[in-house]
């Protein structure tokens, strides 16, 4: 039996509101302005003021997402027919691409769906990007085209003819293997299965796991885990998953002073469920194929930071039978439906939030916290025998706290009676025969600035590589020259990584011939953690049984651990190091 999904009758105008979404998002590119942020400004601000969406400024902002500061130059589509900047017809032709602010390689490579080394190797002239460069976009990789990955030769189990009225499900079925896999050596059917068509049929007598869009070949270590890869298993017949999310449909129809498309404009909360549900319903889809046989119910939260439905929701027996709960996105509603639940054994999961709070017994922490984050680089960083040094902004006292108590072994930097970083104090704690990982912690431009400068010129006799223990997005201003970087090898955490397997862009493309755009973080989100869910639930016995195997979907994974108070927490954090060709090498 497929999945079945039930969404109330008041979410019938959800389904006006994305057909909008996703006309607006794909209309035809308009011209551009640029828009220096003034304090206290917003992303939803700054859009109303254009009369765009928010997510028309994340498209040409990527890293805005994380959260953007005053001074911040971004890059605003204008409707009117006023004179650009920079001439709409220079964005994209069709064959070069100049860079805007804060574009990356990264950046790049997920918005065209290939990869950073594809991208480096027509453009060997740019190992740097900076505003204004004009980079080469082969045709056959542009944006706007649908391509499915060239896959590998693979031994296969012969061919098949396709019969008339026969389906991929029954052909997929009779071999023993996946939809997915039937399409991704058999390309052409994705969109259709013609009568009379030979199809290659791979050998594959197991369904793997984690087929749909993910590498399974480097399932992550684990600290005290069985690691293992969840085999897709038809068990969870009887179960049933919650997706609760705040559509706010209710507020939606009793605004009727303010057109759909407006509000989309505005509303970059609504922005965000769209995108994480749009990803969620692809992983239903994509379960479904598996044959996974998993109830699945959607329901609106109504959140806001104030208020919920939560307490009617819980007057309901939608929850009676559920197995597991996905949402809300506020942690305060996440603590009080767990609350509520905890007494029979239904796993809620955080989606979004990175704030642990107060956790209760049956709340698992799907987001990595900071702190963990921190854990892993330091922890990595002592099991190699490291010898760590922290230049510790003066100003952030809570972080250097926290180093001294949890890690007394751990060396700080010292500054000069006028703030400068002390270079012979310095070189005096370096470990002249060892691995010195130096920690920099701190947002200043001028800090990072003479300590990385301090750092290179002391690499021809000292071992020395850069660290930091969370996101610093100061490391990306235009002023801090990459190769610093580079040649200290950066190391830093993230909670997501970069897939490029022909998997990975296998799912982009697919996702973007539903919704007319690749998929953007959220979207990202709302399938792995929605996909993976859904595959615990499918083993035997209760989700929480399935928390000693560690998990991988297409940018997250999935490791929980459980802490003192039985809840339980992602742990699942990346280590990344920078290497000199602009690419990334995962550690762990």
């Amino acid at each position: 039996m497929n999945i079945s999904t039930y969404i109330p009758l008041k979410q019938i105008c959800l389904l006006v509101v994305f057909v909008l979404w996703t006309l607006f998002s794909s209309a035809q590119t308009p011209n551009y302005t640029k828009h220096t942020v003034s304090k206290g400004e917003t992303i939803t601000q700054i859009a109303v003021k254009y009369a765009v969406t928010p997510f028309d400024i994340y498209r040409l902002n990527p890293d805005s997402q994380t959260g953007i500061k005053e001074n911040d130059v971004l890059l605003v589509p204008k409707i009117t027919a006023a004179k650009p900047i920079i001439p709409a017809k220079t964005i994209h032709s069709s064959t070069t691409r100049i860079i805007q602010p804060k574009e990356t390689w990264y950046s790049l490579s997920r918005e065209v769906g290939v990869s950073v080394e594809q991208l480096l190797a027509l453009n060997p002239s740019h190992p740097e990007l900076k505003i204004g460069d004009t980079i080469q976009l082969a045709a056959n990789i542009l944006p706007k085209k649908q391509i499915l990955p060239t896959l590998p030769v693979v031994p296969s189990q012969g061919k098949h003819v396709v019969q008339a009225k026969e389906t991929k499900f029954g052909i997929a079925q009779k071999y023993g293997i996946s939809v997915v896999e039937l399409e991704l050596q058999n390309p052409a059917i994705v969109n259709n299965l013609a009568e009379g068509v030979e199809l290659i049929i791979p050998k594959s007598a197991v369904v793997k796991s984690m087929d749909l869009a993910i590498s399974t070949s480097a399932v992550p270590k684990a600290v005290d885990k069985s690691v293992q890869q969840l085999s897709v298993n038809k068990a969870g017949q009887n179960k049933k998953l919650v997706l609760l999310l705040p559509f706010n449909a209710a507020k939606i129809q009793a605004d009727t002073l303010t057109p759909l498309s407006n509000r989309l404009k505005k509303d970059a909360f609504l922005n965000l469920t769209l995108d994480f549900y749009t990803g969620a319903l692809v992983a239903i889809d994509s379960a479904k194929t598996l044959g996974i046989n998993i109830e699945v119910q959607v329901l609106d939260s109504e959140e806001t930071k104030s208020s919920s439905a939560l307490d009617a929701l819980l007057k309901t027996n939608h929850f009676d039978d559920a197995s597991a709960v996905i949402g809300p996105f506020y942690q305060q509603y996440v603590e009080k439906l767990s609350s509520k639940l905890g007494s029979k054994g239904i796993a809620v999961l955080s989606p979004l939030s990175k704030d642990a709070g107060k956790l209760n017994a049956n709340v698992y922490q799907t987001m990595p916290t900071v702190e963990l984050q921190k854990q892993t680089v330091l922890n990595y960083m002592l099991a190699q025998n490291g010898n760590v040094i922290v230049i510790a902004d003066p100003k952030k006292v809570a972080n250097k706290s926290w180093i001294v108590q949890n890690y007394p072994g751990v060396k700080f930097a010292k500054f000069t009676d006028k703030g400068a970083l002390d270079p012979v104090y310095l070189k005096s704690i370096l470990n002249k025969n060892g691995h010195n990982y130096v920690v920099l912690d701190t947002q200043k431009t001028n800090l990072i600035l003479s300590s990385t400068a301090m750092l290179c010129s002391l690499l021809p006799n000292f071992t020395i590589q850069l660290a930091i223990l969370e996101p610093n997005e100061t490391l990306d201003y235009e002023e801090i020259p990459i190769k610093r970087l580079t040649d200290l090898k950066l190391l830093y955490p993230s909670v997501t990584r970069e897939n490029n397997s022909a998997e990975a862009q296998h799912f982009r493309n697919h996702y973007k011939q539903i919704n007319k755009v690749f998929p953007n973080q959220y979207a990202i989100r709302g399938f792995d953690l929605t996909f993976d869910t859904l595959l615990r639930l499918s083993q035997n016995g209760s989700f929480d049984s399935t928390t000693t195997i560690a998990t991988q979907q297409v940018e997250y994974q999935f490791n929980y651990a459980n802490t003192k108070d039985n809840a339980f927490v992602n742990s699942g954090v990346y280590l990344l190091e920078l290497q000199a060709d602009l690419s990334i090498k995962q550690l762990n």
